[in-house]
């Protein structure tokens, strides 16, 4: 009698280890959803493509330090300075899609809107990037924008166009100690930066922060 239940003992652990094995050998090296059926597959996971010729601009980390952004900054459709936004209304009929100006000043009493930089006596960068919707309206952008005109930029004593400016085969760039401008165009978007009584060293490093970010 307990002959025959050790060997029916030996025959339960050795079935149980066999199914533990087999058990083991599935979760290591076989897809679980393939082999029970009516299971549903894991779901797919998906990522956004990335969105080409960003409509931001100037940061802090671009302007010199002690500037602070103007409350002028941001979407030019939603602008409270009334130039900029009655510019993107011409804008906005003549092909354009969005903009966003930044506009940072050495201090609160500095800032104005991104269309008259230029024109004041405190220290001020801005950018203003606008997207368009083909490259004939991008074009026209090109030429005349919130406050920057490329014909009248090449015209200033000293200015450059072209490869010469460092930001592309289109673009004009301008520096005084009053004032300064870059603008260029890549793809559908114009990209333009102005200052104000800034350095020419400062005023560089801005424009070419953000030709590095946008193209």
């Amino acid at each position: 009698m307990s002959r025959n239940l050790l060997v029916v003992a030996l025959v339960f652990l050795s079935a149980c280890g066999g199914t533990t094995s087999g058990t083991a050998a599935t979760a290591a090296g076989a897809p679980a959803a393939s082999t029970v059926p009516g299971a549903a597959a894991p779901a797919a996971t998906t990522q956004a493509p990335a969105v080409a010729g960003s409509t931001s601009g100037l940061t802090a980390a671009d302007v010199p330090a002690g500037f602070t952004k103007c409350p002028q900054s941001g979407d030019v459709s939603k602008s409270s300075d009334k130039d900029t936004l009655g510019e993107w209304g011409y804008q906005s009929a003549h092909g354009a899609t969005s903009g966003d100006a930044e506009v940072f000043a050495d201090s609160a009493a500095g800032c104005e809107g991104i269309v008259a930089v230029g024109n004041g006596s405190g220290k001020v960068i801005g950018s203003i990037v606008v997207k368009f919707k083909d490259a004939a309206t991008a074009m026209a952008g090109y030429g005349g924008m919130f406050g920057v005109n490329s014909d009248s930029l090449a015209k200033t004593p000293g200015s450059s166009t072209g490869t010469a400016t460092g930001f592309g085969a289109t673009s004009t760039y301008s520096y005084t100690a009053k004032t300064a401008a870059v603008i260029w165009l890549s793809g559908t978007t114009v990209i333009a930066v102005t200052g104000q009584n800034v350095s020419e060293s400062d005023f560089k490093k801005a424009a070419t922060a953000l030709k590095s970010r946008i193209g």
